[in-house]
């Protein structure tokens, strides 16, 4: 019984420690593509926020994103699909919470559109 419990434990990490080993592998493989992608991104972003102000959230935005959306590409499939539901009701939330503050504001006279 207890060789069984060692089998099945040893088994339990060594898929763990593979499937760790890829997922490495493969943000070294995708380092190079992504950095490529996302430098000219941050110079053009850089570039339009000295023309332009652009407010701080939607710069963290756009890195969160970047960031999700690369770890989304080199994860296992159903770890994806985790995130990107936490996603969904992350965003989802957000609007809800922005909705019910714009109306509160309106109702208490603070703001009037």
């Amino acid at each position: 019984m207890k060789s069984t419990v060692r089998k099945g434990v040893q088994h339990v990490v060594n898929s763990v420690t593979t499937i760790a080993s890829t997922v490495r592998e493969k943000l070294r493989n995708t380092k190079v593509r992504v950095l490529s992608t996302v430098v000219p991104l941050v110079a053009t972003a850089r570039m339009i926020g000295k023309a332009m102000p652009l407010s701080r959230f939607l710069m963290v935005a756009g890195i969160v994103s970047v960031v999700v959306a690369v770890l989304s590409y080199v994860l296992p499939h159903w770890v994806s699909a985790i995130v990107s539901g936490l996603g969904g009701a992350w965003a989802a939330l957000s609007l809800q919470i922005a909705v019910w503050f714009k109306r509160s504001t309106q109702a208490l006279g603070f703001a009037t559109n």
